[in-house]
Order: structure tokens, then sequence, then C-alpha cells
């Protein structure tokens, strides 16, 4: 994988990592506030924050998916590489030429 692809798999990983903590917050807040907030507007706000970390978690698997199709893909890229270019210095018979 050259640099500029692990560059991007950094951003991509720390993308994933945000909006997974955010999801995590927002079901943490959800449920506290449903257990020590009994009024009607804490339960108002606690379903709010389960609609959100839903719409959150859809995006994450939309965005784990997309990135673990281009993930595959940088791999495919690094393992086709055409005979002869894989600078081990071996002819067509597979022996040492150097």
């Amino acid at each position: 994988m050259d640099e500029a692809a692990q560059k991007d798999l950094k951003v991509r990983f720390i993308k994933l990592v945000v909006l997974l903590n955010a999801f995590m917050i927002l079901v943490a807040a959800a449920i506290l506030l449903f257990v020590w907030v009994p009024t009607p507007a804490g339960r108002v706000i606690a379903v709010l924050c389960i609609a959100a970390a839903a719409a959150i978690l859809l995006y994450i698997t939309r965005l784990y998916r997309q990135t673990k199709l281009w993930l595959d893909n940088e791999h495919r890229k690094g393992t086709m590489q055409p005979p002869g270019t894989d600078g081990e210095g071996t002819g067509a018979g597979g022996e040492h030429t150097g």
C-alpha cells in the first residue's frame, strides 16, 4: 500500500471511530435519560437520541462497507503486479538473475 493510500485509510478509520463513539454516547445518553429523567420531556429527548443513534448506525454501516470494499481493491492493486516487476530479480524460469 502506498503512502497516499495509507493516509486515506487513516482518515477513513478515524471517521468510523468518531462516528462509532458518537453512536455509543447517544445510546448511553438515551438510557440515562430514560432512567433518571422519568418525565415526558426526558422520554422525548431519549427517543430523539435513539433516533439519532439509529441514523448514525445506518451511516456507519454504509461507510464501513465502502471502506472495506476500498481496502479490498487496494489490496488487489498491490498483489496484481505484472510478471517480472516484483523487484526480486527473477527471470522467466524463476532463477535469480542478479
